[in-house]
């Protein structure tokens, strides 16, 4: 059945960790901006694009250029946990071993939330 995860695994992501909810922030900004024209003309228009240029008063161009700043920091901020999760790796061998990446590990805490 594969490797089963560790307690350990699981009281890391609900901490919270940085690189948990900037992955969140990746994702959720990148499709985001991927899916805005089309969401629109599905009539969809509840989108971080959306609410930005509303909140803001801006037109679409500057509200893309603002959010893609708050896409690189959260990189920045998921690079920072991973250098220190490398250096303390040895405590959640699962999450070493199987080399789970960040968008897996906030799929996991959505889902956790969720319930």
């Amino acid at each position: 059945m594969g490797t089963m995860a560790i307690k350990e695994a699981f009281d890391w992501v609900i901490k919270d960790p940085k690189s948990v909810r900037a992955s969140s922030t990746v994702i959720r900004i990148s499709d985001d901006m991927a899916s805005h024209k089309f969401e629109l003309e599905r009539g969809h228009s509840a989108s971080s694009v959306e609410c930005y240029m509303k909140q803001h008063g801006v037109l679409e161009q500057p509200a893309y250029l603002e959010l893609s700043k708050h896409v690189e920091k959260a990189w920045k901020d998921i690079n920072q946990d991973l250098v220190l999760f490398q250096c303390f790796s040895h405590r959640l061998p699962i999450l070493h071993e199987q080399e789970i990446s960040c968008t897996k590990v906030a799929r996991i805490y959505s889902r956790m939330l969720e319930k």
